[in-house]
């Protein structure tokens, strides 16, 4: 996709109010959703919610004043960014009440985790390298550098000792309940919030009408009891594609259950935690 003209991509990522999914325009739908809720929100919450825009505020004036964000200033500004994003995660679990608005809160925050999980893992894991090429080194490469954008570094050295492999790479991103960052410990945590919020509630008359609570439980032993083995085995030609049609089905339905989350619990209300 063309960059608009005259932005870097560290700026169009970063601070392009016009972009739907830079992160100035995600703080800010933040911070509209927390407003309509803002009795529930406590004081050392908001501290954080109301920094981070004057945090991207400021790196856009000075962006506009020297016509550039140079690599540095840009990797500053993402270094501050995540520590004040990590401060936010902590505060939430330290002070927030956990009643339906926490859980709300998780469910948006666990949706979103296995759709970045699935949108790192499927360019990673698609690529083959010819090992006679000499590009198996620069894969690992890859791999450890996709381990390392999902937190998940640490946990592949505990559990495998040994430098990264697509299947066990596979393995701890999508089929591990303990790694934080797992497709399946994120449909575990849907799970849990989702029984909160609709406790007490009366089964839906039509049986055949999706609910997310059953769509995330489908997808729960969908991704628990998938063969991952085939789509790694050598000399297999058609691992790839079917790897690529399982990863994109799976994206797809956890969309889906985004929507229906929206839809049942939501869009009903003054406030929508999921993008």
């Amino acid at each position: 996709e063309r960059l608009p003209r005259g932005l870097t991509i560290a700026q169009h990522v970063l601070l392009d109010g016009a972009n739907p999914n830079s992160v100035t325009q995600c703080v800010e739908t933040c911070r509209r959703n927390a407003r309509q809720i803002r009795e529930s929100i406590p004081p050392e919450i908001w501290i954080i919610i109301n920094r981070l825009p004057r945090l991207l505020a400021g790196a856009a004036r000075r962006g506009e004043r020297q016509d550039d964000l140079n690599l540095r200033q840009a990797l500053a500004l993402e270094e501050s960014l995540l520590n004040q994003f990590d401060a936010l995660t902590g505060a939430v679990e330290k002070n927030m009440v956990q009643g339906d608005t926490r859980h709300f809160w998780n469910l948006g925050v666990q949706v979103e985790r296995a759709l970045d999980t699935i949108s790192l893992l499927r360019p990673v894991l698609l690529r083959r390298p010819d090992p006679r090429t000499g590009e198996l080194t620069r894969y690992e490469d890859h791999l450890d550098a996709a381990l390392g954008m999902l937190a998940s570094r640490y946990a592949y050295r505990s559990l495998y000792q040994s430098r990264p492999t697509p299947e066990y790479v596979a393995r701890l991103l999508l089929q591990d309940e303990l790694a934080p960052r797992s497709v399946l410990h994120c449909l575990r945590e849907l799970d849990r919030s989702l029984a909160f919020v609709t406790r007490g509630q009366l089964p839906v008359a039509d049986a055949a009408a999706e609910s997310p609570v059953r769509l995330c439980g489908q997808l729960l032993s969908h991704v628990e009891y998938a063969d991952l083995r085939p789509y790694f085995k050598t000399g297999n030609g058609h691992r790839v594609p079917r790897l690529r049609r399982w990863l994109d089905d799976l994206a797809g339905r956890l969309g889906e259950l985004s929507g229906l989350i929206g839809d049942h619990y939501l869009h009903h209300q003054a406030f929508n935690i999921i993008r």
